[in-house]
């Protein structure tokens, strides 16, 4: 776009434009993860997309696999967070010389920075500051993605997005009623009912990652480095679900 011409365009739109008819011409590749339905008959129902590695009668094996498939750490428990999982993350805290602790207000993050705090560890509601320079931020989620690997964070909840994405390791601890099938299945969920749809949503698969500079995948370069996800099964947690009935 010229500086002196606002809104109009300079250069050869055509010439522009070749290279990716060129490359469309030929169809467009498969998504490995969306298989392409059939094209519907007259009268036919439109089929809807599936995911090849997601097990409608498994959810909680289909989001372990979809975690780690993202470079994240997927831990399945009965009862809350393990403590063997605490004193690693605390010993790695200490080698990186980052021991300090970051909490959303959510009680299940809540809870876990009571038993950091028990460690020795200093743990501190999360804001912008806190978070910035801590090394651990805790967190809840309002639903997690069995398809995906993902956790959704709420913007309703307090704290939550800003002691994901700033801290270098991200802990989420939530309970296995809140895992879907697909992330449809979590939108429908979030905009239904008497609550309209929240400000922001974060959704989060795996650490942070760039391919930017010269198509080169980095973990960590603007967020965390490292995702444990703690799905909680046991007594009082609920069953996973396909639609979005669960809360």
């Amino acid at each position: 776009m010229s500086r002196g011409s606002v809104g109009t365009e300079h250069g050869d739109r055509e010439r522009f434009l070749a290279p990716a008819r060129r490359l469309l011409s030929g169809g467009i590749h498969a998504n490995p993860v969306h298989v392409p339905p059939p094209t519907p008959g007259p009268g036919d129902p439109v089929p809807e997309p599936r995911y090849l590695n997601l097990d409608p009668d498994d959810l909680v094996n289909s989001f372990a696999d979809a975690v780690a498939h993202a470079e994240g750490v997927c831990h399945v428990v009965e009862d809350g967070v393990p403590d063997e999982l605490l004193d690693r993350i605390v010993a790695e805290l200490g080698d990186r010389g980052g021991g300090s602790v970051v909490v959303s207000a959510e009680p299940e993050a809540r809870a876990v920075g009571d038993r950091l705090a028990a460690r020795g560890l200093g743990v501190a509601p999360a804001t912008r500051a806190t978070a910035a320079a801590a090394g651990l931020g805790v967190t809840s989620a309002t639903a997690a993605i069995a398809a995906t690997g993902s956790v959704v964070l709420d913007s309703r909840r307090a704290r939550g997005r800003v002691a994901s994405l700033l801290p270098s390791v991200h802990l989420c601890v939530l309970p296995v009623n809140r895992l879907f099938a697909t992330p449809a299945d979590v939108l429908r969920r979030l905009g239904s009912g008497s609550e309209a749809l929240p400000p922001s949503i974060v959704v989060v698969t795996g650490p942070s990652r760039t391919g930017d500079i010269e198509q080169l995948l980095t973990l960590g370069a603007h967020g965390p480095t490292a995702l444990h996800v703690v799905l909680v099964t046991g007594a009082g947690s609920g069953s996973p679900t396909s639609g979005p009935a669960a809360h």
